[in-house]
Parts: structure tokens; sequence; C-alpha cells
């Protein structure tokens, strides 16, 4: 929690200054590099989770871990040479790619920003192995404090650079000295204070088939991710140039936000009420978590949604500048329809515990895939929000037509249920809306006091309406007993 709090703090502060040291050009170039060295992370093919398992199970039974670090080690630098040899590839083709939306001196920044960032890659996969094996070890205050100060020193010292002038290179190169010194402390933390040992000794042939049957379906959610997050902004700066992919990034980085606070929910609830023995007292008690959860998820998300509908425009007009428009627009198709499959967020643990992922895996890819071939010919007509309407699109036959299909259907969940409950609570967050536009109407006041003082009487009017008319009596007793933990301590 306090992780993802610092990251949100430091992603409202540090993006628009970086916006504007860098411009709409830089700023769009810096995005694409980035977009296209993540494709490299396809090449982990699921190995991190996969060591991560291994390792702690070796340790349950009693066996030595040494020749799995051994073994792991080998698979990423293999994958390291890989990825210097495809993003050699990439590099000799950028000019060629993109010359025909970007200018000379864009692709040689392009060029600069990408080479770096590959050496920070080609470093990374390699020391992976060591954070990995902290994180077996369940030393997570270690890990997360060690990943909290660099997220900080990080965007500190990038913001610092580039007030003396400096531009998107540095951005890389400050990128590339944070993951040296991540890997360092790794290393020693490993060899010194966990005492680990690596050996190389061979495994059956049956381990090595275990290995990667486990890390297949892992390897399909890494693809997925990449396609989704990252194949709009390449699609962009083909056909649109690098001020399309600047816009694109800033509309896109609500919809980051957003899943993270779905996480967030998640997280607190899912170590309590996702247990097995709780998934094997029956398909009632399931359905029953899945829609608790889901209507917890469901009420938070849509607050937000409404808020940033009524007020979105004018936070990102005062955030990112002039000229952000389109970005309003791109943050809600790409928001709203992630609503649902956020709000049930609880049915993937129900699919991992019933070992059904599989499925949800393979359809995913599909719909991946189907996303791209929409978004294309979109981007091509309507550049930024084109590419946001295909992604659209490709949420709501994947994620929500299908995956609730999947849900009622193959796992017997109450989707007929959970669907009534969350028309209800949209029939009840309507008076929200119109609260929120009284409020952005009648005061008249404009800049961030106007937008701050808009959005504390919104909150502040709105608050007692939804704790009296959409909460139910188990979320009211859950804020009751929030406050009065709070209280108490």
């Amino acid at each position: 929690m306090i992780n993802m709090a610092v990251s949100l703090i430091i992603g409202f502060i540090y993006t628009p200054l970086v916006l504007r040291f860098l411009g709409k050009s830089e700023y769009g170039i810096y995005t694409l590099a980035n977009s296209l060295i993540s494709y490299l992370a396809i090449l982990d093919l699921g190995f991190g989770n996969t060591l991560v398992r291994y390792t702690a199970r070796a340790r349950a039974e009693g066996k030595e871990e040494k020749n799995i670090y051994g073994l792991f080690l080998i698979f990423y630098t293999l994958i390291s040479a890989v990825a210097l040899i495809i993003g050699s590839v990439i590099y000799f083709k950028l000019g060629a790619f993109f010359k025909t939306s970007f200018s000379g001196e864009e692709i040689t920044i392009l060029r600069s920003v990408f080479v770096v960032l590959l050496i920070n890659t080609i470093i990374a996969f390699p020391t992976s192995v060591f954070s990995a094996i902290i994180r077996s070890y369940e030393k997570f205050v270690f890990i997360n404090t060690l990943n909290l100060l660099q997220n900080v020193f990080r965007h500190v010292v990038t913001l610092i650079v580039l007030f003396f002038g400096c531009k998107s290179l540095s951005i890389a190169v400050i990128a590339l000295l944070s993951t040296i010194i991540m890997a360092v402390i790794n290393i020693y933390f490993c060899f010194k204070k966990l005492k680990i040992k690596i050996g190389f000794k061979r495994f059956e042939k049956e381990f090595y088939t275990e290995v990667f049957m486990f890390s297949f379906f892992i390897l399909i959610n890494i693809i997925v991710d990449q396609l989704y997050a990252n194949t709009d902004n390449i699609i962009l700066g083909k056909v649109c140039g690098s001020a399309a992919v600047a816009i694109y990034g800033i509309g896109v980085t609500f919809q980051t936000y957003f899943v993270q606070f779905s996480t967030a929910i998640s997280g607190v609830f899912l170590p309590h009420i996702t247990k097995l023995s709780v998934l094997k007292s029956g398909k009632a008690q399931m359905s029953d978590l899945f829609i608790r959860v889901g209507r917890i998820q469901f009420q938070v998300l849509s607050f937000i949604l409404t808020g940033f509908l009524v007020f979105g425009r004018q936070f990102i007009r005062l955030w990112a500048g002039q000229g952000f428009h389109d970005a309003y627009y791109i943050a809600l198709f790409v928001m709203v329809p992630a609503l649902i499959p956020l709000s049930q967020n609880i049915g993937i643990s129900v699919l991992q515990a019933l070992n059904k992922h599989s499925v949800r895996s393979i359809m995913y890819f599909v719909i991946a895939i189907l996303n791209v071939l929409i978004s294309i010919p979109l981007a091509m007509k309507y550049g930024g929000v084109g590419a946001a309407m295909g992604t659209a699109v490709g949420n709501v036959l994947g994620q929500i037509l299908f995956m609730n299909w999947f849900y009622f259907k193959k796992i017997g969940l109450d989707i007929p249920k959970y669907w009534r409950q969350i028309i209800m609570i949209s029939i009840k967050t309507i008076p929200i809306a119109l609260i929120f536009m009284i409020v952005n109407f009648v005061v008249p006041l404009q800049g961030w006091n106007g937008l701050l003082l808009k959005g504390i009487l919104g909150v502040a009017i709105s608050t007692p309406y939804y704790y009296f008319v959409v909460f139910n009596e188990y979320e009211k007793s859950l804020v009751g007993n929030t406050i009065g933990k709070v209280v108490r301590r």
C-alpha cells in the first residue's frame, strides 16, 4: 500500500514536469522507446515466478536449491544474449520503420534512448535471479523497501538533471544506473545475508519439462500484457508520429492508476477470503465471495470514474498542459470497459484455485491479437482516440462478454446475481454524477484551487449519500470497523 501511494504521488508530480522539460515530441519518443524495449520482457518466459515457486518448494522439502539458482542463471544469461541480438536488429530497423512519421533528429534520439534501455534490459535479466531468490525467502520488507527507495531515487535524480537541461537520454541513463545499483545490493544480500550458493548440476529431463510447462501460461500472460500495454504506442508512432504517442501515453496513465486502485482493494481482501478451504465449501460461497468483493471494487472504481468524467478534462488541461485534449477521451475509452473486469479481479484467484486459469490466458491472447488488428485501421483514421477505441472493443469482447459467460457456465458463479447488484449500484450512483456536475457548474473558480474546491465539495456532499443509500449492511459495517480501528490506534 505504501509503495502504491508513493507511486501515485510521484506519478502525478513527475509526469507533468517531465512533459514540460522534454516537450510533447521528445516525451513521445521516450514513451515509444520504452514500449519497444518492453517487448523484450517477453523473453523472460515467466521464469521469474517459476524460480520463486521451485525455490520455495525445495526449501520446504529440505532440498538444496543451489542448482536451481544455477539453472535459472544460465537461462537468463542465454535470454540476455537473445535480447542483445533482437535488440540490435530492432535498432538498425528503427530508421526504416518510422521514417514516414519521424524526422531524422527524432529517429536519432529514439536510437540513442533505445540503446541505453537495451543495455539496461540485458543487465536486468540475469540479475533478476537474485531479486527472485529474495522473494522466495519471503524477505518482502527488504525487497519492498528497496523498490521504494529505487523508485524515489530514480525519479528525484531524473527531475534534477532535467532541471539542468538534460533530455530523454539522461532519463534512460539514470534508469540504467538505478538497475545496476539494485543488482549490486540484491547480489550482496543474497550472498552475505541469505548465504546462498550457486551450483550447476544437471537435472533430469522431467524437471525441465515441468519447469517449461509451469512457465508457459505465465508467458502467455506476459505476451498479452505487452500487447495491451505497448502495441498502441508503436502503432501510433508508425502512423501518427511522436506527439500522438505522448498524448496517448498521458491518457493511458489514468487507466494505470485505475488498475492500481483495484489491485490495492484486492490485496486487502484476498489474503483473508480466498483460501482454498473457502473455495471448497461450495459454489454458493464462491459466488458470495465474488459478489461481495466485486461490489466494493465496483463502488470505489465507479466513484473515481464518475469524478474523472466530470472533472477529468479540466484536470488534464492543468496537469499536462495545452494540446492534450484527446487524452481525456483516450482515458475514458480504456477506463470505462475496464470497470467490470477490475471489479471481478477476485475471479482470477477462483480460477487459479480451481486450476482453470489456462483458459483465461489463451482467451486473453486471442483477444489481444484481435485488439491489435482492430486498432491499426482505427488509429490511422482517428489517431490515439482510435487506438483506444480498439482496446475498448477488445476489452468488451474478452474481459466482459467471454469471461462472464465462462464464470457462469464453466465455473458456476452466480453472474446474473452479480449483474443485478451492479445495475442497482449504477442506478443509485447516477445522483453522484449529478452532484459532481452541479458542483462543477456552481463553483466558478478555475485553476488548481478551483478544481481542488470542487473535488472536496463533491466528495463531502456525495459521501453521506453513498453510505446511506448505496452501501449494504455488510459494507456499512466494514466502514465502521475500519474507522474504529483507526480511532483506537
